[in-house]
């Protein structure tokens, strides 16, 4: 059995080298002449998976190591006998995490009080529901959206109602182009003028849910403040706009779902579905690594300020917008493209806040200490 998969998916060649003749290629590069004698395709988000790639080809199963599947053409693949598989809520906590430290810095820089604003999830799916949980867990407070499913525990409201309370919106809805509530420039010039005055907007979850050229207008016309949006998702990835990156206060390349966990998980759920689809026993040999804790910290002090100090220390956000940024001020197009492609490709180790042991210089009071364990950090004794 032939398989070609990503060069970029975690652990791809220990998780699956044992299953068949293996190559690995870019994503992004992956051609038909590639999958023209191949069983078993694996892939993330980059790679279209449609019939240009797949008409004539000899794969029978298709496994993409992520949450979303708009990358997907599932009714031609369904039609084509196709097995298909994807990893739903694999990345989830990291994406939340993303989320977070980026408010945590809006709010080093004075651009958030937790107390006072009223947070907005778009997209209650695996991501956007922890979030709202999370958001709930230290006591904020939080109204959803989403017209697909619908949480007792997360007050829900329609997109236009849930924009006239919210102040702080954060997007986590797959791309889709048609249906009752298609998502494709489901914020464009109207709906973004829409917005409460100094609204902070988060956008993890694709680049095309937000119409990029209206919100560069916007921010340009001083309509919306650039140091109040945080993008990690882009129209026409890899290649940013680089006046929209030079415009907002966060940018990064598509890496809020990075952390080792989700990549291992991501994985990990694309192979028991593909040795499910052989009939083999999946064997799962990285699933004890994710448990392994990453280390201890200490937190000083009580209150958000102490709570950003911890998050920070795991998660220097900032570190991956100034490597975008500096990929991004290269002179031309295509080695601009080739930069963000490579911070993906080589993106270093970042653990979830769940790998962590935190340790407290003086007793924290209650609310500090709910706070800590709502974000997931274990608590030393």
């Amino acid at each position: 059995m032939k398989i070609v998969a990503d060069e970029n998916m975690a652990r791809v060649r220990e998780l699956f080298g044992d299953l068949g003749e293996l190559t690995c290629l870019p994503g992004r590069s992956i051609s038909p002449e590639d999958v023209a004698e191949a069983d078993v395709l694996l892939v993330r988000s980059v790679t279209r998976v449609d019939s240009a790639l797949l008409a004539g080809s000899r794969i029978r199963f298709v496994g993409t190591a992520t949450i979303g599947t708009d990358h997907l053409d599932l009714p031609w693949l369904s039609g084509a006998g196709i097995v298909t598989a994807s990893a739903p809520g694999c990345n989830a906590r990291s994406v939340v995490e993303y989320v977070l430290a980026a408010l945590f810095e809006l709010w080093r820089r004075d651009r958030l009080d937790w107390d006072r604003r009223v947070f907005g999830v778009v997209g209650l799916g695996n991501v956007g529901a922890r979030l709202a949980r999370t958001l709930q867990g230290l006591g904020l407070k939080v109204v959803g959206c989403d017209p697909f499913v619908s949480h007792p525990d997360i007050r829900q409201l329609p997109l236009d109602e849930l924009l006239a309370e919210a102040d702080v919106l954060s997007l986590h809805t797959p791309l889709t182009h048609d249906g009752s509530y298609p998502t494709w420039h489901l914020f464009d010039d109207s709906r973004l003028r829409s917005l409460r005055k100094n609204t902070i907007l988060i956008n993890t979850g694709r680049g095309d849910v937000v119409d990029n050229t209206a919100l560069l207008r916007l921010l340009r016309e001083g309509f919306l403040e650039g140091s109040d949006v945080a993008l990690d998702v882009w129209e026409n990835e890899p290649g940013i706009d680089p006046e929209l990156l030079r415009a907002v206060a966060i940018g990064t390349p598509h890496i809020a779902g990075y952390s080792q966990e989700g990549k291992w998980q991501g994985s990990l759920m694309v192979r028991e579905a593909l040795c499910r689809f052989l009939g083999k026993p999946s064997g799962l040999p990285l699933q004890a690594e994710s448990l392994v804790e990453a280390g201890s910290l200490l937190m000083s002090g009580t209150g958000w300020r102490a709570l950003a100090g911890v998050v920070e220390s795991v998660y220097p956000l900032l570190h991956d917008d100034a490597a975008l940024r500096e990929v991004t001020s290269a002179s031309g197009a295509p080695d601009r493209k080739t930069g963000f492609d490579g911070l993906r490709k080589n993106y270093g180790v970042r653990r979830e806040f769940s790998a962590w042991r935190v340790q407290t210089t003086v007793p924290p009071d209650a609310l500090t200490l709910s706070r800590l364990q709502a974000l997931g950090f274990k608590v030393a004794d």
